[in-house]
């Protein structure tokens, strides 16, 4: 099966999860987001169907482990001395960025934005502007 048949098979269960009501939260986190409509679904829809889309979508994931190999080295040649904000959100997978950046830094700090999920930006944008502002004015007066 060549890589369009494949996205176009599995596209309308992608778009057709965008659409859906939020998850079962018995199964996973509740979804705090704002409903995708329109161009939005469009927009998420064409970039997978896009010749390379769906492969540079999974790209992370097939670069995951060479990329935690030079985290590591990284680390092993000295920590980040500069400043560093960790943005966790209420409803994802890392309740505390701070802390698992905090091996690499020797001045990380954190927040949690409330009702959102994995995509902070998006789903509360006015907040993450608000931490990211206070981050920047606090470190400007130090």
């Amino acid at each position: 099966m060549d890589a369009q048949v494949a996205v176009d098979r599995h596209l309308p269960s992608f778009v057709c999860m965008i659409q859906a009501p939020p998850l079962r939260t018995d199964r996973c986190a509740p979804r705090f987001t704002v409903p995708a409509h329109g161009a939005e679904i469009d927009h998420y829809a064409s970039a997978i169907a896009a010749e390379g889309g769906l492969s540079a979508s999974l790209a992370y994931y097939r670069d995951a482990a060479e990329s935690a190999r030079r985290n590591h080295d990284a680390l092993e040649r000295g920590h980040l001395t500069v400043p560093v904000l960790g943005i966790s959100s209420s409803h994802d997978s890392i309740p505390d960025m701070a802390a698992s950046v905090g091996p690499w830094a020797k001045n990380a700090t954190g927040v949690v934005i409330p009702q959102a999920g994995h995509f902070i930006p998006a789903e509360q944008p006015d907040a993450t502007v608000d931490v990211l502002s206070a981050f920047i004015d606090h470190e400007r007066a130090e």
